[in-house]
Order: structure tokens, then sequence, then C-alpha cells
């Protein structure tokens, strides 16, 4: 496995509202979906990452940054491991609508070739104001070693093929103990002075005075229509790709069928670099 960094492209995916998701009005679930734990996957140079945030319009002030890398761990004594790929999602004001619809899925594919155990370390971090506004703490957050969150799985030729229906059909009750963090967002905000920033920003209360529910990402299900929603902007995006490297799928003649509405295609509004749209799946 080669340490090639590649840039990660950010799909914001609204996904309709269909239940109940985090245990409180104002919390805000950060939680990853995919991969899986102690699962065997096959080597493919589109695997998917899938974070979600439930509740996700009280993460609009947040300013929310998830990073993100995988590790070879094929030799357990070498002390410095194989960087595979990394990638990281930042979150501002202007990425978040207002129709209401949840959960926010990010959502990008990475190569991940070679084989042997992989260690996908990941981390949110986000800014917060206390009740006065007076100060403005960066939070980063994590629950295992370094501070960072660990899933471990496995590589290998003949391993499972990646799979994001078959993955989040789980049971009503099921739960994803240790794959995320809860944040207690109140309804206030205060205007604030941050380093970096050309002017003030809009920072929002957090309550620290209560326990927050334990993160449960495996309340989000994604269905058929949302991965052949996602592939579709991914081939767009790939095929307005003007270095030439482009997919066989692409149609000719510099794109005109993406203007004349190729069944199955439509052109996507810039969001992060990238796309938003609509897409049905089923939150518990």
């Amino acid at each position: 496995m080669h340490a090639v960094p590649r840039a990660v492209w950010a799909l914001v995916a609204w996904i309709a509202y269909l239940g109940p998701i985090a245990d409180g009005a104002g919390v805000v679930d950060i939680g990853l979906v995919y991969p899986l734990a102690n699962e065997t996957y096959e080597p493919t140079d589109r695997f998917p990452v899938v974070f979600a945030i439930q509740n996700p319009e009280l993460a609009r002030n947040l300013d929310t940054y998830i990073w993100f890398k995988f590790e070879n761990h094929s030799d357990p004594s070498v002390f410095s491991w194989d960087l595979i790929t990394r990638g990281s999602f930042l979150l501002r004001p202007s990425n978040f609508t207002d129709h209401g619809s949840e959960p926010m899925l990010l959502w990008t594919h990475q190569k991940i070739d070679g084989e042997g155990p992989v260690w996908m370390w990941w981390a949110p971090a986000w800014y917060e104001c206390d009740e006065t506004g007076a100060k403005v703490d960066s939070k980063w957050i994590g629950n295992r070693t370094a501070g960072n969150f660990l899933t471990k799985f496995e590589v290998r030729r003949g391993g499972r093929k990646a799979d994001l229906v078959a993955a989040t059909a789980r049971d009503d009750d099921e739960e994803c103990a240790g794959q995320g963090v809860t944040i207690n967002v109140t309804d206030r905000t205060h205007e604030v002075s941050r380093f970096g920033e050309p002017g003030p920003v809009t920072c929002a209360v957090v309550d620290l005075s209560s326990p927050t529910p334990a993160s449960n990402p495996c309340r989000v299900t994604i269905d058929q229509a949302a991965v052949e929603s996602k592939e579709a902007a991914d081939l767009e995006e790939r095929c307005r790709n003007l270095t030439g490297n482009k997919p066989p799928e692409c149609p000719d003649e510099n794109l005109a069928a993406w203007k004349l509405g190729v069944p199955g295609f439509t052109s996507l509004a810039a969001a992060l670099g990238a796309a938003a749209f609509l897409v049905i799946c089923q939150i518990r």
C-alpha cells in the first residue's frame, strides 16, 4: 500500500427526515457510518468513507471539521506505519440549508489497495462558546489512543465488496458504541472575534451542564437510491475533469449529453467544492 495522500471530494447529501434521531432536540451527533470495524473488504480504487451529522441545523455555527487517515498495519514491529490515504471535511455556515432535512452525510471515496490490516483514525473538531461569549474554545474530541477514534478492519482479495446498503441495514435497536460524539447545542449564539478570521463570526453556545446521550450513527440507513445518486454525482464530477483522465462512461462532445439531460444524471449545485442534492433514506 502506497502513502499517497488524495484530495477528498466532499459530497454533502441531505437525507429526508423520517423519524427521531439523537435523543434530544438540542443534540448534534457526529459519527462514522462506513467503514465498519472487524470486517474484511476487498481492495478497491473507490472505497467509500461516510460520516453523518444528525440534527445538522444545530451544527451550522460550530465550524465542524472532521479529519481521517488510513494506515497499513501489516507489520506490527514497525512503529511508523504506512499511510495509505487521508482526507478531511470542513463545514462552514454557507454549507447548510434551511429546508430541515437530515442527517447530513459527508461522503467520499478513497483508494485502498494492497492487503493486510488497516487502521482508520479519525477525529471531529469544532468551535463553541460559553454563555457569556467571552470564552471561545476549539474542541478536538476522540475516544482512543492519541485522542482519536479508531476503526480496524482487513483488506484482502476475495473480501467483502463495499456495500453501503447492506452495511447500514441494521436492527432498529442496534447501537454503534464508540463511533461518534454528541454535543449539547443551545439556541443561543454570540458574535465573536476569532484568530484567522477577517471579522466577527457567529459562535454557538454549548451546554456543558448536562450530560449528552451516546452517539449512535447506527440510526442512519443508506438506501440504493442514495448510492445511485452519489455515483451519478461522482461520474459527472469525474467527466468534467479537464486533465483527460476521464472514465469511459463519460459522454462525448464536450459533455453535451449532460446539457441534454442524460437519464439518471443532473447538474448539481456547488457545495464544498462538489455537490448537494436530495436523496431518501431511513433514520431510526
